[in-house]
C-alpha cells in the first residue's frame, strides 16, 4: 500500500483521501501518532536518525488531485473529482506531553477511545488548547542543537473512521496530509502502512 502521512495540521490546510490500494469496500480506520519535536527518549527511535526521513512515503513533491476527464480538471474544484475525499471534520484525538506516556496499542482494532477528546481536522493542537505554542521567529529553543527536553515532547495521537467508495477498488490510493510538525507514524486496520517527517 501506498500512504501519505498523517500530520498535525495548521488551520489553513486541510486533509484528503485521494485514492487507496484495496480490494473491497470496507471501513477503515486510519491512526496517526505524531511528535511535536524530535525526541531523545530512546535511542532505537527512528525520528532521531539523521538519515530517516520516511519509510514507505512518496518523495516529496507538488500537492495534485486526479480528475476523470480535462474539462473537470480545468474547473480545480477537488471535491468534484470522483478520486477525491476529503477526511476533513471531527477526529478523536489524545494528547501527551512525551512520547513515553503516549498510547501505544491505539492503532488496534477494538481500541477503545471513548476517554478521548475531538478535534477538528485541519487544526493546530496548540491553538485548540494542547500544549503551548511555539513561534518560529522567536529563535531557537532552549538547549544544544538537536537537544529536545524529554520531559516535554508532546505527542498527539489521532484515530478516524471511513469507507472508501465502491468505485475504488483496485485503484491506488493516496493519503494527503499537508503539514507535520516533526514525525508522524500511519497505521490502517491495525497496520503500520508508513512514517514521515519534515513536510514543512
Amino acid at each position: 500500500m501506498r500512504w501519505r502521512p498523517i500530520q498535525k495540521h495548521t488551520s489553513s490546510q486541510q486533509t484528503d483521501l485521494v485514492r487507496w490500494n484495496t480490494r473491497r469496500n470496507r471501513p477503515l480506520l486510519v491512526f496517526a501518532w505524531i511528535s511535536v519535536f524530535p525526541s531523545l527518549a530512546s535511542a532505537q527511535e527512528r525520528w532521531q536518525d539523521p538519515r530517516v526521513f520516511g519509510v514507505n512515503r512518496e518523495a516529496p513533491h507538488t500537492n495534485y488531485v486526479p480528475f476523470a476527464d480535462r474539462a473537470s480538471a480545468l474547473l480545480q474544484m477537488s471535491e468534484r473529482s470522483p478520486y477525491y475525499r476529503s477526511l476533513n471534520g471531527n477526529w478523536r484525538f489524545k494528547w501527551v506531553r512525551k512520547p513515553a506516556d503516549r498510547p501505544t496499542l491505539f492503532y488496534q482494532d477494538g481500541f477503545d477511545d471513548a476517554g478521548w477528546d475531538e478535534i477538528a481536522v485541519p487544526s493546530n493542537w496548540e491553538i485548540e488548547g494542547y500544549g503551548v505554542p511555539h513561534y518560529l521567529d522567536s529563535g531557537m529553543l532552549p538547549g544544544p542543537p538537536g537537544y529536545i527536553d524529554p520531559a516535554y515532547n508532546p505527542v498527539g495521537s489521532y484515530r478516524r473512521n471511513f469507507t472508501l467508495p465502491q468505485s475504488w477498488e483496485d485503484m491506488q490510493v493516496f493519503l494527503h496530509f499537508a503539514s507535520v510538525g516533526s514525525a508522524a507514524t500511519v497505521w490502517v486496520n491495525g497496520h503500520e502502512v508508513g512514517y514521515g517527517q519534515g513536510s514543512k
